[in-house]
Parts: structure tokens; C-alpha cells; sequence
């Protein structure tokens, strides 16, 4: 096999093979690691990263430009699709300093975000990231999206928005002058008013588990959009959090939960660059959906100790309706031990439907893309193309009934979606829902909270008293229930 160093693009995805390695359905992710990372070392530095960058930034840069240039070889010679399925989903050996971690060649395909990130990231001084998926991919998934397809009214899971490009896109949503996306700006006006009474709230030794810690932009706003927009990302809002707690000497342990493996890595290198970790603040990853977090509960880890407190902001529970909810919420009373379990919620009660049409309105081409996304996404979970994007166009209302924004993929003109498993025709202009957005009230929260086996404690509040964060903890009914962890 040829040893001859030759320069590397720094464009990615134009990567063939130029070490000339032959691949099969055998060859292991590890041993082309082995293969590849000597050979790449000086030309990604050179031609990728500006500068002279760490040696950890360095070895973490290598190791995802392997991870693209791996996948695009094998593309070229037809074994992809073998990889997926198997190799790719073993954990992957990077360096003998650094951790096990076991992510698969499609999340490190968008090379320049990731690097991006990397740039940033020091991995031999970053705490660990704990990838909790199950071993089956993306198997309940593309369950999911099929049994969307084929309900009534039609339906794909939200989930789908959340990928790295979905993130993304979300963050530009955000931070875009034209929509006024109103409830990262209130949650932000809520903590910072109240951040030390939160604070106070959260006791010395507990566990902190963010629900969906978000994307860091790579791009830092500008002091005038900043004024403009008044909203910090998720990442910026839990630093807030964990700079309170410090400042009140407390210890505690924080993990950041997300789908995306960009995303995640983005916000600890935000996180662990404020907390070092020498600090009282200890900042972990753990790579997953929600339900692979309450998979992961039900285990009993060790990471987490109790007190647990559940940080659940962005008006994140209005993506579900009011019963799955309060479902949600008791599925973690059932796999938390309720003593000390709090969840400090961010609910969006507003009811000026100018003001919501105008923060989710797919009329706007940032809002639009953002939705658009989730069937490129909804393609990759089925591996090929059902949704062709040029059939369908983008819709939302603000439905009175349950008081939610609901937006909605729209048929362009009868079509017909074919996956491996079923076939399903969809006439011209049915829609299929994409994500919804509640708007509850005090009463409602305490409704869904109440249903779930919580009670709400008290509310910290905006100006005009629409948008809250509330803590709620187990009602006494759910303390005194047969918990299998009492």
C-alpha cells in the first residue's frame, strides 16, 4: 500500500482516495483509522485549520477528516451501506489519551461545521461525552415517521428537526432580525431577572440534565443584533444557570442532552472553556433523544446522583400535546427516585396571534428552510428518497382549539411516497404536521403538570407575564406511589 504523502483539498466532500485503500464489507473503522490518521496529519493541518492549533484540537481535527474521507471512499467503492449497518456503529478508537466515543460516518459528513467546532474544542481537556443510543440506529425512528405516514390526520416526528443542519438553521432562525422570535428573548429577560433566586433553588451536589442543550453559532452576534434580538442561545441561557450557582459556592454535576453531535460538542466547547475543569461546575455530553434518556435512566447510572434537577427550556414541552406532555413527565417519576427529582420548565403562554405569526410563519424563507430540513432528514432515517422537497410547500396556522402554533408540510399536487416497507398516496393539498408549539397558561401548565404527577412550586415571569420558567416537583400523591426506586 502507498505511503506517498499527497496534499489534501480543503473540500471536504471532493475527497476520493487518494492513498489508493482498497476496502470491503471486513474492513474495520479502526484499522482505517489506523491507516489513515498518520497519512492525513500535516496536510488537514495545513490546509484545514488556520494557524497553529492545539495538539488536542489537532488530533480531534484528524480524526473527523478521517471520518469523511473514510465515508467517501467507501461510497466510491459500494460498501457504505455495509458500514452503516455494521462497523460504523462500533466504538471507534482515536487516540490513547482521549475517550471511546462511537459516532457514525453520516453525523461527521458536514466536515466544515464540525470543524468549525473543532477549532475551538480541546478534546484531552473537554469531560467526557457519553453516547447513550441504542445499538439499533435509527430503527424506532423510521418506525416512527411510517406510522405518522400512515395516521390520521398525517404526522412526521418532530425529532427530525434536530439534526446538525437543523440546528443550525434553528440558530439563524434566532438570531434574524426579520422574525422576531420572541421566546428566547423573554426566556432570557425571565432568568436574567430571577437567576439568583433559580439558583438558589438548586442545591450543592446535584445533578443538572439540560433537555436539548442546542447549537452554538460559530458566528458570534454582533453587539447590535445582540440588542436587536435580546435572546441568548440554550448554551449561553444554562451558562447563566451554572455562573449563579458558582457564584453562590454550590458543586454540581451538569449534562447536556442532545441529538446532534455537532451540536452537543458545540455547546460544551462554550461550556467547558467557562467552567474549566478545575471549577466546581463539572460539564458532561450524553448523545441521544429523549426516550434514549429515559432508556438510559432506567439503568440506574451512577453519573447521576440525586438531587436531579431537569432543566427543560425554549418552551421545548409545547412540541408535545397537552397528554403526551404529562405522560412525559411521568415516565421520569418512574425512573428517578422522586425524592429531589425538580424540573425547571420554559412554558410560552402568549396569546397575541400577530406576535405568534410572526415568529413561526413559513412565509419566511429562514423559517421555511428550517422546516424544509426535516424531510432531507426524514430521507436519511428511510436511506432513500421518499420526500422530494420541490412536491411540497410549507403552512402554519395558530389552531384556537388547543392554543398552538402548528406548522404543516403541504402537497403541492397528488402524490405518491414509496418506502421499502409501504406505499401511501397523498392527495393535493393534504398536509402532514411537522411540529406544533403550545401556548399554555398558568392553569394549563399546572393542568399537564398535575396529570403527570407534579405540582408546579411557583412561576418566574416576564414583564407582560406570558412567558414563565416553572419549577415543578412530584405531587405528593406521586412520593407516596410504589416508586421501584424508593
Amino acid at each position: 500500500m502507498s505511503c506517498q504523502q499527497r496534499t489534501i483539498s480543503p473540500d471536504l466532500r471532493q475527497w476520493t482516495n487518494p492513498f489508493n485503500i482498497i476496502v470491503d464489507e471486513r474492513s474495520r473503522v479502526a484499522d482505517l483509522l489506523d491507516i489513515l490518521y498518520p497519512r492525513l496529519a500535516e496536510s488537514i493541518v495545513t490546509h484545514v485549520l488556520p494557524g497553529k492549533p492545539s495538539g488536542g484540537v489537532r488530533n480531534i481535527a484528524i480524526f473527523a477528516c478521517c471520518f469523511v474521507l473514510i465515508s467517501n471512499l467507501l461510497e466510491d467503492q459500494g460498501v457504505l451501506g455495509a458500514f452503516r449497518s455494521g462497523a460504523v456503529a462500533q466504538k471507534v478508537k482515536r487516540t490513547r489519551k482521549q475517550k471511546l466515543l462511537r459516532i457514525s460516518i453520516d453525523e461527521l459528513l458536514n466536515a466544515e461545521q464540525t470543524l468549525i467546532v473543532m477549532k475551538s474544542w480541546d478534546p484531552l481537556e473537554t469531560p467526557s461525552l457519553n453516547d447513550i443510543r441504542p445499538d439499533t440506529g435509527n430503527s424506532d425512528l423510521r418506525n416512527e415517521i411510517l406510522v405518522g405516514l400512515n395516521s390520521k390526520p398525517k404526522y412526521l416526528p418532530s425529532m427530525l428537526l434536530w439534526d446538525n443542519q437543523g440546528l443550525a438553521r434553528f440558530e439563524a432562525l434566532r438570531t434574524t432580525t426579520s422574525i422576531d422570535y420572541y421566546p428566547s428573548r423573554k426566556e432570557t429577560e425571565v432568568l436574567k431577572r430571577n437567576i439568583a433566586e433559580i439558583a438558589r433553588t438548586i442545591p450543592t451536589g446535584a445533578t443538572l440534565v439540560e433537555l436539548g442543550s442546542g447549537y452554538v453559532s460559530p458566528v458570534k452576534p454582533t453587539s447590535e443584533l445582540r440588542e436587536l434580538t435580546s435572546s441568548f442561545s440554550n448554551t449561553e441561557k444554562t451558562a447563566l444557570i451554572l455562573s449563579a450557582l458558582q457564584r453562590q459556592d454550590k458543586s454540581v454535576t451538569y449534562h447536556a442532552l442532545d441529538l446532534s453531535p455537532v451540536g452537543l460538542l458545540s455547546s460544551l466547547a462554550v461550556l467547558t472553556e467557562t467552567f474549566p475543569q478545575s471549577s466546581r461546575i463539572g460539564c458532561h455530553g450524553l448523545l441521544g433523544s429523549y426516550d434514549d434518556f429515559l432508556a438510559w435512566l432506567a439503568q440506574k447510572p451512577k453519573q447521576l446522583k440525586s438531587p436531579v434537577i431537569i432543566l427543560w427550556l425554549g418552551n421545548s414541552i409545547g412540541n408535545l400535546d397537552a397528554s403526551e406532555a404529562s405522560a412525559f413527565l411521568a415516565r421520569f417519576g418512574s425512573c428517578i427516585a422522586t425524592k429531589g427529582l425538580q424540573f425547571i420548565i420554559g412554558v410560552d403562554g402568549c396569546r397575541d396571534q400577530s406576535q405568534i405569526e410572526r415568529c413561526y410563519n413559513p412565509a419566511n424563507a429562514v423559517t421555511r428552510e428550517f422546516l424544509m430540513n426535516g424531510l432531507d432528514q426524514a430521507n436519511k432515517v428511510l436511506s432513500q428518497s421518499v420526500f422530494s422537497k420541490q412536491d411540497w410547500t410549507c403552512f402554519g396556522f395558530y389552531d384556537t382549539m388547543d392554543q398552538s402554533w402548528k406548522s404543516y408540510y403541504v402537497a403541492r399536487s397528488d402524490l405518491i411516497l414509496r418506502s421499502a416497507e409501504s406505499t401511501i398516496k397523498i392527495g393535493k393539498g393534504e398536509r402532514i404536521l411537522a411540529i406544533r408549539s403550545a401556548k399554555w397558561t398558568q392553569r394549563e401548565v399546572e393542568k399537564v403538570s398535575s396529570a403527570g404527577g407534579f405540582r408546579v412550586v411557583k412561576t418566574w415571569k416576564d414583564d407582560d407575564t406570558t412567558y414563565g420558567n416553572v419549577p415543578v416537583e412530584p405531587s405528593v400523591a406521586m412520593r407516596n406511589a410504589n416508586h421501584p426506586l424508593l
